[in-house]
C-alpha cells in the first residue's frame, strides 16, 4: 500500500491505498464571509434580498440577478441534454445546492461560477476530448457531489490523498471544483490559477469501468471524482522537476486499478518487483502542496509528529489533536487526517495486521459524546463516531498502537473485510474472494475470536480466584476489569 518516489522529500511515507456529529458538512452554517446573500431556492433566489435592498445596494442586485439568470440558463441545458429520470435527479440536486448555499453563506458570485461551469459542460459542442453523453454524465456526478461531499468515495482506487482534498474543497469553494472539472472535460487541460495548463490525456477523461454507469453508488468513485482526481494529482506531478503524469487506464483484471505513474518520458514507472506503479504516491508535503494549489486557504490536513512532519498541522498528543480538529472544523471545512489503515479504527479487531498510511476527514464534532465523527472514502458502512483516544492511535505507526486485545467492533469489522473482499484495496488476483468464501472466512474469524476469548476467560477468571484468596485487591480490580472486557468481546 506504501510506495515512495524519488522526489525532492521521498523520506515520507505516502497516503493512497487503500450518532449524528453536531457538524454536518452537507448542512453546515459556515462562518460568515464578506459578500454574502442567502438565496432561498432556484424560483425566490432575486425576491428573497428585494426587500432588503437599499440604493447603494447595486452590486448585490447585480450579482442575485447573474445567479437568478444562471439558474434559468442551467434549467434549459438540462431539459435539452437529459432524459426525464436524469432531470429530475439533477434539479433535485440543483435545489438542494441552492438551500445549502444558503445555510453555507456562500455568496451569490460563489453560486454563479458554479452553476455557470456547470452549464458549459452542457453546452460543449461537438464529441472531442468528450461526447454529450459523457459530459451530461459528468455533470450530473458533480452535482451530486456538490450536495453531498461526505459520500464522495474513492472506490477501487489508491486515491484516499485526493478523494478526501476534493471533500475539503466541495465544503469551501464548490465553484472551483466544478470549474476544474468542467473546464478539463471540454479543453482536455486545466487552466490553474497561476495560468499553468494541466494536461489531461484523452485515455483518461474517459469513464473507467466504476465511472461508466453514470450513478453514485455505494463504495465506487463516480466520473466527477475521477476527473477531479486526474486534475488535482497531475497540477502536483506535473510542476515538479523532472515532470511527471499520472494517467487512468481500464483494471487489466483483479487487483489492478488501472491507475498509472508515468516519468517524463512518458513511460509507465515500475516497481521493484516489476509491477506498475498503481498510485499517485503522495506524502503529507505533496498533499498540503496540492490543497494550496486548488485554492484551500485555511489548515487542513493533520498528521501525527511520529509519523510525517509534511502536513499543515502537527500534533503530538491526544489533546493537541482534539484542539486542532475543533479549530479546522471551526473555520467551516472538514479536516484530513494521516492515518494507518491497519489500526484497529478501521479493521474492526486489534492485531488483524496489515494495512498502509491511509487518509480520511473528520466532519463533525459532538460535544455531548465527546466524538468525533470520521468519514472514510471507502463507503458510508466504515464512517464511525470516533474518540479523541482512537483516532490519536491510528495516527501512530503500528509499533506505538495501544495494546488492545480485547476490541472488537463488529460493523466496522465487517465493513472493513467485506471493502477488502471487493478488491477495495487494490489486492492481488489470488487475494480477492467471492462473496461465499468471504462469508465462509468470515464466520470462521467470528467462531475462532469467540473460542479465544472463552479461553482467556477461564484463564482470567482463575487468576481472580487466586487473587482473592491472597487478599490482593489492586490484583483484584485489574482482574475484573480484564474480565467484564472479555465478556464485552464474546457479545
Amino acid at each position: 500500500m506504501v510506495q515512495s518516489l524519488n522526489h525532492s522529500d521521498a523520506t515520507h511515507v505516502t497516503a493512497g491505498t487503500s450518532e449524528p456529529a453536531v457538524a454536518n458538512f452537507g448542512l453546515l452554517e459556515l462562518t460568515n464571509r464578506g459578500d454574502q446573500v442567502q438565496p432561498a431556492g432556484p424560483v425566490e433566489v432575486a425576491s428573497a434580498q428585494a426587500g432588503a435592498r437599499t440604493a447603494g445596494d447595486a452590486q448585490t442586485a447585480s450579482r442575485t440577478a447573474d445567479v437568478q439568470s444562471a439558474v434559468s440558463q442551467l434549467t434549459a441545458d438540462v431539459t435539452q441534454t437529459m432524459d426525464a429520470g436524469h432531470r429530475a435527479q439533477f434539479m433535485k440536486d440543483l435545489q438542494e445546492f441552492l438551500s445549502h448555499a444558503h445555510q453555507k453563506n456562500l455568496s451569490q458570485t460563489e453560486i454563479a461560477r458554479t452553476l455557470e461551469a456547470t452549464a458549459k459542460l452542457l453546452e460543449g459542442a461537438g464529441d472531442k476530448p468528450l461526447g454529450q453523453h459523457d459530459r451530461t454524465m459528468l455533470a450530473s456526478t458533480m452535482m451530486h457531489n456538490i450536495n453531498h461531499c461526505d459520500r464522495v468515495d474513492q472506490g477501487f482506487h489508491n486515491t484516499c490523498n485526493v478523494t478526501a482534498i476534493s471533500k475539503v474543497v466541495l465544503a469551501d469553494d464548490p465553484a472551483t471544483y466544478a470549474e476544474m472539472i468542467s473546464s478539463t472535460a471540454l479543453n482536455s487541460y486545466y487552466q490553474a490559477k497561476d495560468g499553468k495548463r494541466i494536461k489531461i490525456d484523452a485515455q483518461s477523461l474517459e469513464p473507467d469501468s466504476e465511472a461508466a454507469t453514470g450513478e453514485t453508488a455505494e463504495q465506487k468513485r463516480n466520473y466527477a471524482t475521477q476527473i477531479f482526481d486526474l486534475v488535482s494529482i497531475n497540477n502536483y506531478w506535473q510542476r515538479r522537476s523532472p515532470p511527471m503524469s499520472y494517467i487512468q487506464r481500464q483494471s487489466t483484471g483483479a487487483g489492478d486499478t488501472g491507475e498509472r505513474m508515468l516519468n517524463s518520458f512518458g513511460q509507465a514507472i515500475k516497481k521493484s518487483d516489476g509491477s506498475y506503479l498503481d498510485q499517485p504516491s503522495l506524502d503529507c508535503r505533496a498533499m498540503a502542496t496540492i490543497g494550496k494549489e486548488v485554492g484551500i486557504k485555511d489548515q487542513f490536513l493533520v498528521a501525527n509528529r511520529a509519523t510525517d512532519a509534511g502536513a499543515g498541522a502537527i500534533v503530538g498528543s491526544e489533546g493537541q489533536l482534539k484542539d486542532t480538529l475543533l479549530h479546522i472544523l471551526g473555520e467551516g471545512h472538514p479536516a484530513m487526517i494521516f492515518v494507518h489503515s491497519g489500526n484497529k479504527l478501521f479493521t474492526g479487531k486489534y492485531g488483524v495486521g496489515g494495512g498502509g498510511w491511509h487518509v480520511v476527514t473528520i466532519d463533525g464534532y459532538d460535544p455531548v459524546t465527546q466524538k468525533f465523527h470520521l468519514c472514510n472514502q471507502w463507503g458510508s458502512k466504515n464512517d464511525q463516531n470516533v474518540s479523541v483516544a482512537d483516532l490519536y492511535d491510528a495516527t501512530l505507526p503500528p509499533n506505538k498502537w495501544a495494546y488492545c486485545p480485547n476490541y472488537f467492533n463488529k460493523d466496522i469489522f465487517e465493513a472493513y473485510h467485506q471493502q477488502m473482499a471487493g478488491g477495495g484495496a487494490g489486492l492481488a488476483p489470488d487475494q480477492v474472494m467471492t462473496k461465499g468464501d468471504f462469508d465462509s472466512w468470515l464466520n470462521s474469524q467470528k467462531q475462532a475470536m469467540q473460542q479465544e476469548a472463552a479461553a482467556k476467560l477461564a484463564e482470567l477468571t482463575a487468576q481472580l480466584a487466586a487473587a482473592r484468596a491472597s487478599g490482593d485487591d489492586a490484583e483484584i480490580q485489574r482482574l475484573e476489569d480484564w474480565i467484564r472486557q472479555t465478556r464485552d468481546g464474546l457479545r
